[in-house]
C-alpha cells in the first residue's frame, strides 16, 4: 500500500512539472497558443516625389539657360560609378537637345584620396579658361586611367592648361572653399553618396540606366512645360526652386511584409 501511494505522488508530481513548465513557456497561456505579434512600425523612408532646393549659382553650368530641365551631378572623380554614368549623361544630352543642361556639384568622397586634388584641377580649370576648361577637365579626368598626379598633370596638359599652375593649385589646396560648399549643399539634402542627380530637384541616386533618366526627364519636362506658360523658360528652374526642400523628406515607412495588423483604435 505505502508502495502504492509513493507511486501515485510521484506521478501527480509529474503531471503538476508538465503543467508549470507550460504556465512558464508560454507565458500563462494554454499550450499550442502563440502570443499575438505586435507590429513595429516600418521606418520613415524619404518621399520618392520630394523636390529639394540645389542652387546652381556659381557652379559650371553646361547647355542652354532657358532649358526646361536642370540635371544636377553631384559627383567625385575616383568614384567608379561616377565614371560609369557618364556615358549615360551624353545620351541624355542627346536625346533632350536644348531642353537640358547640367550643372556639376563637387562631392569628393573622404576615402578616395585622389578626389580631392581631382576636384582642385577643375576647378583651376575653370578659373583659368571659364567653364569651357572646366567641363573639357572634367570629361578628360573621368577618361584617365588613374588620377595620380601625372595622370592629372597630363589631363590639363591635353585640355591647354597651365600644367604649372595646376600644380600649384593642388599643393596650396585652392579652391577648397568652393568644394567644400559644395559638400555641404548636397549632404543637407540627403545626397552623402556619389553619384546623386537631382533633375529639376528630384533625386536620382546612383549611376542608374538610361531609361531611369528618360523617364524622371520626361516627367519634369512635361510639369516645366506647364510652368513655362507664365513665366520665361530661364525662370523655370527658379520658379521650381521656390518651392523646393532645403531638408530631406520623409514619409511613413511602408507596411512590412507579414507584419500582423495593428488592433483599431477604439472610436472616440
Amino acid at each position: 500500500m505505502k508502495n502504492v501511494s509513493w507511486i501515485l505522488a510521484l506521478a501527480i508530481g509529474l503531471v503538476a512539472g508538465f503543467f508549470l513548465r507550460g504556465a512558464v513557456d508560454f507565458g500563462g497561456r494554454p499550450p499550442g497558443r502563440q502570443a499575438p505579434v505586435a507590429q513595429r512600425p516600418a521606418p520613415p523612408r524619404e518621399d520618392p516625389r520630394a523636390v529639394y532646393r540645389v542652387p546652381v549659382a556659381g557652379s559650371p553650368v553646361k547647355g542652354p539657360a532657358d532649358a526646361l530641365v536642370t540635371i544636377v551631378e553631384s559627383s567625385d572623380f575616383e568614384c567608379p560609378y561616377c565614371k560609369r554614368v557618364q556615358p549615360t549623361l551624353k545620351q541624355v544630352a542627346e536625346a533632350f537637345p536644348g531642353k537640358v543642361r547640367f550643372v556639376f556639384k563637387h562631392n569628393p568622397l573622404p576615402f578616395h584620396a585622389r578626389a580631392v586634388p581631382a576636384a582642385i584641377a577643375t576647378e583651376e580649370a575653370r578659373a583659368q579658361g571659364g567653364e569651357a576648361k572646366f567641363w573639357a577637365m572634367h570629361d578628360a579626368l573621368f577618361a584617365a586611367p588613374s588620377l595620380d598626379a601625372a595622370s592629372i598633370e597630363k589631363a590639363a596638359a591635353d585640355v591647354g592648361l597651365d600644367v604649372a599652375k595646376v600644380r600649384e593649385a593642388i599643393a596650396a589646396n585652392r579652391h577648397r572653399d568652393r568644394i567644400e560648399a559644395d559638400q555641404k549643399l548636397v549632404q543637407s539634402i540627403g545626397a552623402p553618396a556619389t553619384p546623386t542627380f537631382f533633375v529639376n530637384g528630384r533625386k536620382l541616386a546612383g549611376a542608374q540606366p538610361f531609361e531611369a533618366f528618360r523617364a524622371l526627364v520626361e516627367e519634369e519636362l512635361r510639369k516645366a512645360e506647364a510652368i513655362a506658360r507664365d513665366v520665361p523658360a530661364a525662370e523655370v528652374y527658379e520658379k521650381i526652386m521656390s518651392r523646393a526642400s532645403a531638408a530631406p523628406v520623409m514619409v511613413p515607412g511602408a507596411a512590412q511584409p507579414g507584419a500582423a495588423a495593428a488592433p483599431a483604435a477604439p472610436a472616440q
